[in-house]
């Protein structure tokens, strides 16, 4: 029997807000679906084990249905070593004497068949396989102030990839208690074999064998292995209000203090109705007057905020993540800068995202136009969205 456990288990801090980067969408398929795809079409694969994170286990259950092989979903750990200790719990009471399992990363998606293959025909000679690229370029050693103290034969250097296998006696080297009080010293899980003793055998790897760490990685992503389609959408929104007197001016949800409102059917928060247009834009769903036109009296003074929450609910929560959202606010008066964060922190609640990938920005006219004059406010925004 041959095992892939396929390791997801990570937060992705390097990668983009808060869209965990095994979960990017390109043409239609997550970067871990494509990794899982891999293995799940190989012939001599006979079970999946795919780690996730723990808030992410039940969104996650369909790839069950997707991938036959896939026999169990489980939760990762805190660090790379404790979600392959999980997964392999998962498959220890049914290892046998002669089966394989490799342990592979859920972001490297360009695996191919014969890297797989390679190595679980070495497995039959070695405890431990894992594929390698030897370094072509010079490298350096240098101290704490980045000044070079040597140059390094790189003749015997490699860079290690995944799928990293393994024979039976990894249950023992993962369960073992020295080793497990060591865990934060494994960058990988070959390293884990090699601190208990153990040798370590280096196959050809493969250039392509690349792991989507940093959003730059994704310019892997050509038009040959995705079709070109990236399933990122933008928009943008454009919203004007003239001030008006006797009523609250309110912009991106927040009551300022100022002797003039906006006028206006609901509320007239021209940041909000931007911020709303750009999303429909990006979803391709109209515009803000089709959906809450102002000769409907439900919204006479309604809270735009609650439009927002709306719009958010009906289109894009089940489907799309919000990347990052982008408002530039145009008025001479009433000043801003001290009220930006409550903005942004409303937008952010209002769309169940995080306030870092909500940008406000203030800026006026140097005295030209209607905005310059003091007649009103006027609100740009864009926003990019992620298929889920």
């Amino acid at each position: 029997m041959n095992y892939a456990i396929i390791v997801a288990g990570g937060k992705g801090r390097r990668f983009s807000g808060n869209l965990k980067k095994q979960f990017f969408v390109f043409n239609g398929k997550t970067i871990l679906e494509l990794t899982v795809e891999k293995f799940d079409k190989h012939e001599s694969i006979n079970k999946i084990v795919v780690v996730l994170p723990k808030d992410e286990i039940r969104k996650y259950q369909h790839l069950k249905k997707i991938f036959p092989k896939v026999a169990s979903i489980v939760t990762g750990g805190e660090t790379r070593f404790n979600s392959v200790l999980n997964g392999l719990k998962y498959i220890e009471s049914d290892f046998n004497e002669y089966d394989k399992v490799l342990i592979h990363d859920g972001v490297r998606p360009f695996v191919t068949e014969k890297l797989i293959s390679r190595v679980l025909n070495e497995l039959d000679f070695c405890g431990c396989v894992v594929p390698g690229i030897k370094l072509e370029d010079t490298v350096k050693k240098v101290d704490a102030e980045n000044i070079v103290t040597a140059t390094v034969n790189r003749e015997k250097l490699f860079r290690i990839q995944t799928p990293q296998g393994f024979g039976k006696d990894v249950f023992a080297v993962f369960n073992d208690k020295n080793i497990i009080k060591n865990a934060s010293l494994f960058s990988d899980d070959a390293s884990v074999y090699e601190f208990a003793g153990n040798s370590v055998k280096i196959v050809s790897g493969e250039k392509d064998n690349i792991k989507i760490t940093t959003p730059e990685d994704l310019k892997f992503f050509t038009n040959e292995t995705t079709g070109g389609d990236l399933r990122q959408k933008a928009g943008f929104g454009f919203d004007v209000h003239r001030f008006s007197k006797n009523r609250k001016l309110i912009l991106g949800g927040v009551e300022i203090p100022f002797e003039k409102g906006l006028a206006g059917h609901s509320d007239a928060d021209v940041v909000i109705h931007a911020v709303i247009d750009a999303l429909l834009g990006a979803l391709g769903k109209g515009d803000i007057g089709e959906i809450f036109p102002d000769s409907d009296e439900k919204f006479k003074n309604i809270d735009s905020s609650l439009l927002l929450r709306e719009i958010f609910d009906s289109f894009a929560k089940n489907s799309f993540e919000i990347s990052n959202i982008d408002v530039t606010i145009v008025c001479e008066e009433p000043k801003l800068k001290s009220f930006k964060n409550s903005m942004k922190q409303n937008i952010a609640n209002c769309l169940n995202i995080h306030p870092k990938l909500v940008n406000i920005k203030a800026t006026t006219t140097e005295g030209l136009g209607f905005t310059g004059r003091k007649e009103g406010i006027a609100a740009y925004s864009t926003v990019l969205i992620s298929e889920k």
